[in-house]
C-alpha cells in the first residue's frame, strides 16, 4: 500500500523527484511515476497506486493546471477527502496562473521557496498535514483487519557488534500499546514490539544471536466509551436558544465545548450562540487517557432580512444593511475592499466588506439551495431569503499576514485565502444609522 501518491506534470519532475525523496526520508511510502516498473502498463501501474494511496499530492504549476491527467489525479483525491494541495509557482500563489476551480477552495501549501530543506516551515506545514491524512486513513482500516489472529506486522533483525536488534513494523498500530509501550519495555530489557490487535502481542527479546518471540497474550479488554450529542433545533435565529442533548456510557470525565466544561453522563442544557458554533461532547476513561471518543453537533445561528428597496435589504435582529446582490470575479480581495468603500448606494456611501461573523449570519442550511455550476461538479449556495449571491465563496473584512477569511456558502464554513486570490464573491454592508 502506498501513503502518498504525487500528481504533477511532466515539466515539474524534478522537483516532484525532490520532494519524494524528502518524504521517504521521513519513513513515508512515495509514488510517482518515476517508480513505474519496467514491463508495467503505464495508466493500469498509476491507477492502482492511486486506488490504495493514504493521501494524494498534487503540485500545481503553470504547467499542470491545464494537464488533464493531473486535474483528474486530483479529482480523485479531492473525491476521496485525502487531497494535499502544494503550489510551486509564485505566479500560481499570486492567482496570475488559476488553479481549477473545484479546487481552490481546498488550503494548498505554499512550497514556491522550497529548495529541499525538510526545516523549512512551509515543508513542516504540509508535513504535518501529510501524516494526519495518513494516520486518519491508516487508523479508518476495515474491522476485520483488526481482528485478525495474524501479525499485522514484520519483524526485522539485523546483527550489530554481537547483539540482535529487532525493529517492529505494522501499518494497523493499537494506540494503547503505542503509548504504553516504552516504559514496559524499559523494565523487561524488550527492544521492540509486534502487535496482532487486539489478540496477541509478542515481545521482541534481545539476545547474543537471535531475537525470541514470546507471547505474553492480550490486552486486558477496556469498555470503551460511547458518546452522542443532538441539538433541537439544529438552526435558529439570532438571539434564540436550542436545547443541547447527549448521552454517555463507561466514561469517568464528560466534557462539552465549548463554554460549558464539566458534565453529567446524560443530560441536556439550555445554550444561546451568538453565531454557529460547533459543540464537541467528549468521554474520557480518566487513567487510561487514550480512551477517549467524542460526539459534535453543530448548531447554526442565523438572520432575517426584509428589502428596503431594489438593491438593498435590511437585517431584522441586528439592524446591518446589505447590498443584495453580490459583485463577482474580483480579481482579489483589495479589489473587493476598494468597490465597498466606493460604492454609494441609495443615497448611502459608508458602505464596507463584512466581518466574518457578520457573512456567516446569512448562511442557511435547510434553505432551497441555487446550483452554481462548477467545472467538475455542482456547487450549492445556501442563504437566508432575500439574497442573490453569484458564486458561493464570498470575501469577508477580515485578514492577517497576508490572507482573508472568506465564507463558503456551498459548504456552510468558512475558509481562509491568499490576499491575491481571484474569482471571489463580495457583498457591502453599512452599520445601522445613527
Amino acid at each position: 500500500m502506498t501513503d502518498i501518491f504525487i500528481s504533477y506534470a511532466s515539466e515539474d519532475r524534478a522537483k516532484a523527484q525532490r520532494l519524494a525523496q524528502v518524504l521517504e526520508r521521513k519513513r513515508l511510502a512515495v509514488w510517482w511515476d518515476g517508480k513505474t516498473p519496467t514491463g508495467g502498463i503505464f495508466h493500469q501501474v498509476i491507477q492502482e497506486a492511486l486506488d490504495t494511496a493514504k493521501c494524494v499530492i498534487v503540485l500545481w504549476s503553470k504547467a499542470s493546471v491545464g494537464s488533464d491527467w493531473v486535474i483528474a489525479e486530483a479529482e480523485e483525491g479531492r473525491k476521496r477527502g485525502i487531497l494535499q494541495p502544494v503550489i510551486l509557482e509564485p505566479s500560481v500563489l499570486r492567482g496570475e496562473v488559476k488553479i481549477p476551480l473545484p479546487f481552490r477552495m481546498i488550503q494548498a501549501a505554499d512550497l514556491t521557496e522550497w529548495r529541499g530543506d525538510d526545516l523549512n516551515p512551509e515543508f513542516q506545514k504540509l508535513l504535518t498535514d501529510v501524516e494526519r491524512i495518513v494516520s486518519v486513513e491508516t487508523t479508518s482500516g476495515p474491522i476485520e483487519q483488526s481482528l485478525s489472529s495474524e501479525p499485522l506486522g514484520t519483524v526485522i533483525t539485523k546483527r550489530n557488534r554481537g547483539k540482535v536488534l529487532a525493529s517492529w513494523f505494522t501499518s494497523h498500530p493499537d494506540p494503547r500499546w503505542l503509548k504504553a509501550a516504552p516504559p514496559l519495555f524499559r523494565k523487561l530489557g524488550i527492544a521492540s514490539v509486534l502487535v496482532t490487535v487486539p489478540l496477541v502481542v509478542y515481545f521482541i527479546i534481545q539476545s547474543g544471536r537471535e531475537a525470541n518471540q514470546v507471547k505474553v497474550g492480550s490486552p486486558t479488554p477496556v469498555a470503551e466509551p460511547t458518546a452522542t450529542v443532538s441539538a433541537d433545533p439544529s438552526t435558529i435565529l439570532v438571539g434564540d436558544s436550542a436545547t443541547l442533548t447527549w448521552s454517555t456510557t463507561d466514561a469517568d470525565k464528560v466534557t462539552i465545548e465549548p463554554d460549558i466544561g464539566v458534565v453529567d453522563a446524560k443530560g441536556s442544557i439550555q445554550v444561546k450562540p451568538a453565531s454557529s458554533t460547533t459543540y464537541s461532547l467528549r468521554a474520557s476513561i480518566e487513567e487510561k487517557s487514550w480512551k477517549t471518543v467524542s460526539s459534535s453537533v453543530r448548531i447554526y445561528v442565523k438572520t432575517e432580512v426584509v428589502p428596503i428597496s431594489d438593491h438593498v435589504v435590511q437585517d431584522t435582529r441586528v439592524g446591518l444593511m446589505w447590498t443584495r446582490e453580490t459583485v463577482d470575479d474580483q480579481e482579489n480581495w483589495h479589489d473587493g475592499e476598494k468597490y465597498c468603500e466606493g460604492l454609494t448606494l441609495d443615497k448611502y456611501s459608508d458602505w464596507r466588506l463584512p466581518a466574518f461573523k457578520e457573512l456567516e449570519l446569512l448562511y442557511d442550511p435547510d434553505s432551497e439551495a441555487t446550483i452554481f455550476p462548477g467545472g467538475y461538479k455542482d456547487f450549492h449556495i445556501k442563504t437566508i431569503e432575500g439574497f442573490a449571491l453569484g458564486t458561493p465563496w464570498i470575501w469577508s473584512g477580515d485578514k492577517h499576514s497576508g490572507k482573508a477569511l472568506l465564507m463558503d456558502f456551498d459548504l456552510g464554513k468558512r475558509d481562509t485565502k491568499y490576499l491575491q486570490v481571484p474569482g471571489m464573491s463580495v457583498l457591502c454592508v453599512r452599520n445601522p444609522s445613527e
